[in-house]
């Protein structure tokens, strides 16, 4: 598994890739709630159509 930063709405996000064989290929978009004490929600995006939307590689 591999991350990239990058913001979403306005909000901290990830890019997550999953491995598939020697590269790695787009999963989720992970987007986080921030409050004052941390992380207090996590959304998942399973649509990898999303990816190119923020300008993502399809293959890391």
């Amino acid at each position: 598994m591999r991350l990239l930063p990058l913001v979403a709405n306005g909000q901290p996000a990830a890019a997550m890739y999953m491995r598939d064989g020697d590269q790695h290929k787009p999963f989720q978009l992970q987007v986080l709630d921030m409050r004052a004490d941390g992380v207090s929600h996590v959304v998942a995006f399973l649509d990898t159509s999303l990816f190119p939307k923020f300008a993502l590689p399809d293959r890391l």
